[in-house]
Order: structure tokens, then C-alpha cells, then sequence
């Protein structure tokens, strides 16, 4: 059979292109955190409109998405040197714009509207800038307007389900023996991801051909097609068929991989039936074969939720050592270690480790486990657990 290759310009791997490097933002948080105000508002230059046109697309209120995306660059201000973004400082404050507009819809109890539909909001965020950050070339209003009403058409919770079921396949690694031809293709100005974007899909497919369209955003073949199929023509034209062997072997690694602890747990939900089934496959050699630390607070969670706290224990503490200079992966691990020893009976020592958690001063976002219903702002939470012992609570998602 001859394999006709495989063709990749937008993928579930994508991770998003910024148009500035990634180094400016690391000297940015350095300059901010040492009290620089050029910095503050250069960061504040830089993410305000991306903010703003998040906070609208999901407030469908102007007014309230502008208190929003100021409240979080007040409070970040406000934080200074304690403030320890780290990684892509866009993520950071997505996050806490998301956290903060979701914080406002559970203390105002109803979502406010301006009226508009998502479709006219859509529209006029395209129309005020927003299309820089997918498009080379500005498109035409009737183009802004097709995308705005049939591109974003889609069945209520989609996103949710997207994100599911992403997170419940890890294809990292999967493509390190591919013997198919692969071409990946990536405009240099598509900002709707990562800036790392790019180098995670080669990565990702080390035998691939990574082609760079200097001239496009989200979309090569409209941005510059007579490259762009010139470019695919020549790579078509280099396909042959690839040996039986190897595609047999690459199809056996992928099938032991797909038994791999990892990747069992990655497939499992965060309800009751997924626990239990993820506790009774635990085994402790699992601590030296996962180097994940999301895969350790499932696989914690899990064992905490039958009642298997000594176990789990352990688990946060390999989660612990996995998070690195990560401040949230850090704080949910020890806090989690916490509630263990206190559940485990050893007062002192969970007091001692909540103190740590306290220390910390997190109170920029809140932390959620809804599926235990719990919803705390780290910091004050843990101090407020160093006088009142966390006792258990019950999964509340039946999966």
C-alpha cells in the first residue's frame, strides 16, 4: 500500500505562536518583579486587547469584561515581587481571567448579557483587532463576518468535550518511530497559540519536515498559497511506500505503549468509577515509572478517594518533586500532603505542612475540585486549615 504521508498545519497538538519571543516575557517578569513600572505597563500594552477580547467573548459585556481585565492587572500589580508567574506569562493571565469572570458569576448567582448574540461579539472583536491574531492580512469585513457566523456554530459544552478528550489522550512520543513521510506546516505570525508551537509538533514528529511561512498567520494555504502548494506538491511528489516491517514495528510499540501506566491513568475521568478502576490497578512501582506530575495528582485524588491515604500520600509527594520551580503544581501537592496527614492522624505534621502553603501568599486565583466541591484561594485556605483540620470529602461525580 502506498502512504500518501501525513499533513499537519493545525492538530490537537498545536500549542500557540506568539508574535514576540519568548524571551521578552522572561525579562519582563524579572524587570516587574523587581519593581519596574516600564515593565508593568509594557506587559499591560502587550495582553490588554488579547485579555479584554477573551473577557467579552465570554461576558458578551464590554463594560464588565473592562472591569475584569482591570481588577486582574490591578491585583497584579498590586502582588509585585510575590508574584511568581512562571512559564508563558499569556497563559498566567488568561487564567486569572477566567478565574476572576468565574469568581463573579458564582458570587452574582446569573451571567449578564449586553444583548449581543455570540455571533455579533464575535464580529466586533474580529473587527477591532482581534483577527491579528490568527490573520497575515486583515480580512474583509464579509470575511469577518462568515467566520463569526458559521465558524464559531457549534453544540453547546463543545469545549468542555474538546478538552476531555484531549486530556484524556497523550500523544506525546507516539510519533518518535513513524516511518510516514510527515510534513508539518506553520505560519510565523499565527498567535492563537503558543509560541512554542511550532517546536512541540516537530519534537513531536522528530522525522518530519518543518516548513516556516514567514508571510502567514492561521492559515498558510490562504496567506500564501502559491508557496504553500509548491511546497506541498514537492513533498508529495518524494513519497514512497513504506516498508511493511516498519510500519508492524511502529504499530507494536504503539500498542505496549498504550499499556503503559501513563497512559491508563491519562484515559481515565476524575469521577468515582474512574477511581476506583485507576486504585485497583495502582502499584508502587508506578513512583518510579511516572515522571508526569499531573498524572500524580490523579493518580493521589484516586487513592484518597476509596480511602487509601497512605497510598496516596506518597502519591503528592512524587507529584511534590515533579512540579520543579512550578508555585501552583508545588502548592497542590503540599496541600494535598497536608490533608493526608490529617486524615492520617499526624496533626503536627499536616499543621507544619499547611504553614508551608500559607507561606506562599497564593491568593490570586481559586483552586477547584468539583468533583469533591471544593473551591478555595490556596493561601488563606491553608492558613484557615492550620486551626481546623481538613476532614474527608466525598466524590461528588458518579462518571
Amino acid at each position: 500500500m502506498v502512504l500518501l504521508g501525513v499533513l499537519w498545519g493545525e492538530s490537537a497538538l498545536e500549542t500557540r505562536v506568539c508574535g514576540l519571543t519568548m524571551i521578552e516575557d522572561e525579562v519582563l517578569k524579572w524587570r516587574f518583579r523587581r519593581g519596574s513600572r516600564e515593565a508593568l505597563a509594557r506587559i499591560y500594552e502587550k495582553y490588554v486587547h488579547l485579555l479584554l477580547s477573551i473577557a467579552m467573548g465570554l461576558l458578551n459585556d464590554p463594560h464588565e469584561a473592562e472591569d475584569v481585565v482591570q481588577d486582574v492587572f490591578v491585583s497584579f500589580a498590586q502582588a509585585g515581587s510575590r508574584i511568581q508567574p512562571v512559564g508563558d506569562l499569556r497563559k498566567y493571565l488568561v487564567t486569572c481571567v477566567a478565574n476572576r469572570i468565574r469568581n463573579r458569576r458564582r458570587d452574582q448567582g446569573r451571567r449578564k448579557t449586553s444583548g449581543l448574540s455570540t455571533a455579533q461579539v464575535i464580529y466586533n472583536n474580529f473587527l477591532n483587532g482581534d483577527w491579528k491574531r490568527q490573520s497575515y492580512y486583515k480580512p474583509t469585513r464579509e470575511q469577518i463576518a462568515q467566520g463569526a457566523l458559521y465558524g464559531w456554530v457549534h453544540d453547546n459544552n463543545f469545549n468542555a468535550v474538546m478538552s476531555r478528550s484531549a486530556d484524556a489522550v497523550n500523544l506525546a512520543g507516539c510519533f518518535a518511530q513513524c516511518p510516514i513521510p510527515t510534513l508539518i506546516v506553520e505560519g510565523t505570525w499565527d498567535m492563537s497559540w503558543n509560541m512554542d508551537k511550532p517546536k512541540t509538533l516537530a519534537a513531536n514528529h522528530p522525522n518530519a519536515r518543518l516548513v516556516m511561512f514567514e508571510e502567514s498567520g492561521h492559515n498558510p494555504f490562504e496567506d500564501e498559497p502559491v508557496r504553500f502548494f509548491a511546497v506541498l506538491k514537492e513533498f508529495m511528489g518524494t513519497l514512497r511506500e513504506t516498508p511493511a516491517l516498519q510500519l508492524q514495528y511502529w504499530k507494536e510499540s504503539l500498542s505496549a505503549r498504550q499499556e503503559s501506566p501513563a497512559v491508563f491513568v491519562g484515559k481515565l475521568g476524575w469521577g468515582r468509577k474512574s477511581n476506583q478502576q485507576l486504585a485497583s490497578k495502582y502499584d508502587k512501582a508506578w513512583l518510579d515509572q511516572i515522571q508526569d506530575g499531573d498524572v500524580w495528582l490523579k493518580i493521589g485524588l484516586a487513592l484518597y478517594d476509596v480511602g487509601r491515604d497512605e497510598d496516596a500520600l506518597p502519591a503528592f509527594e512524587k507529584m511534590e518533586t515533579l512540579a520543579g520551580d512550578n508555585p501552583r503544581g508545588k502548592m497542590m501537592a503540599t496541600l494535598w500532603q497536608a490533608h493526608m496527614l490529617d486524615l492520617l492522624g499526624k496533626r503536627q505534621a499536616a499543621i507544619a505542612t499547611y504553614r508551608i502553603v500559607a507561606e506562599m501568599g497564593i491568593k490570586d486565583f481559586e483552586q477547584r475540585h468539583d468533583q469533591f466541591g471544593l473551591a478555595y484561594t490556596p493561601s488563606p485556605y491553608a492558613r484557615e486549615r492550620m486551626t481546623k483540620p481538613f476532614t474527608r470529602v466525598e466524590n461528588q461525580d458518579e462518571n
